[in-house]
């Protein structure tokens, strides 16, 4: 998606748009935060602090430092977007919605989740009013109220949305786009959770390979699922093949996100405590 909007962008002589989305997608968050602060400086001189164009960028900077677990000035970000979204664009607006979710989903990154469910719930109820029922925005906003009830437990009530998102976004997409590898990565977890091991493992395993092809071997995205895949394997005791793959994705973290990030000592936790349970297999085998 980042891809084909850098694409758009560029096509339409917007190249100090496009590259950031392109520095994103290739996972270099340095050099995207520098060219979306500069964008910024530029947007208030020549527009004002509070144009939906400076929104926008605030947006992405705030996104971008998300993903890289600066928690904190991304909230003031998203919330400074979203109070001029709001302000300039009415409440009702689809980029309102999108500032409901982004916020929505940093609470949920900080497990936060009864904080982040009616902000998902405003923007699912935003751009279905706008889009309809089947537009592949409004399956964005069903798979992350999809993942804060999943978080809470509601496994029922979020396979339903997991599922629908899905539908509309293989009818919409095509069954290789990356958002379909995220909502199938979610549901994976969900049969992962449920203790449904060879159905999380299908999907978990599909959602790698159209991330590969999409974003490349070495993008955080397919650490994400290396991850997720080891640990299911470590749950069904097979310790031997989980440990690659663990070590595989801290590898990518590693190379492009910075130290402290919570991915990266999520990996490490992990790769501690798969190692331990193989030398705990291995120990119990030679009694």
């Amino acid at each position: 998606m980042l891809n084909n909007l850098a694409g758009l962008l560029e096509s339409q002589g917007k190249y100090n748009e496009a590259k950031p989305l392109y520095e994103r997608k290739q996972g270099k968050y340095d050099e995207a935060k520098r060219l979306y602060e500069r964008a910024i400086e530029i947007e208030k001189k020549s527009l004002n602090e509070n144009h939906p164009e400076v929104a926008k960028t605030l947006n992405n900077l705030a996104h971008l430092l998300h993903l890289q677990g600066d928690y904190d000035n991304a909230k003031i970000l998203y919330e400074r977007s979203f109070r001029i979204r709001q302000e300039k664009l009415g409440p009702n607006h689809p980029d309102v919605a999108s500032a409901f979710n982004n916020l929505a989903a940093l609470l949920h990154d900080q497990g936060k989740y009864d904080e982040a469910k009616p902000y998902y719930q405003r923007a699912l109820v935003i751009v279905e009013q706008t889009y309809g029922p089947n537009h592949p925005l409004v399956a964005n906003a069903l798979n992350n109220l999809a993942g804060s009830l999943a978080d809470q437990g509601k496994f029922d009530e979020a396979k339903e949305l997991y599922g629908r998102a899905l539908r509309i976004r293989e009818k919409n997409l095509g069954s290789k786009h990356p958002d379909v590898a995220t909502t199938l990565h979610n549901l994976a977890s969900l049969y992962l959770a449920q203790g449904k091991g060879e159905e999380a493992k299908r999907r978990y395993e599909r959602a790698i390979e159209i991330w590969k092809k999409v974003y490349g071997p070495n993008h955080p995205h397919v650490a994400t699922g290396l991850l997720s895949l080891a640990r299911l394997l470590s749950f069904q005791g097979k310790f031997k093949k989980a440990l690659p793959l663990v070590q595989r994705a801290l590898d990518i973290y590693k190379a492009k996100l910075p130290p402290q990030h919570p991915d990266i000592i999520r990996a490490q936790m992990s790769l501690n405590d798969i190692d331990n349970e193989f030398r705990n297999s291995r120990r119990r085998r030679r009694r």
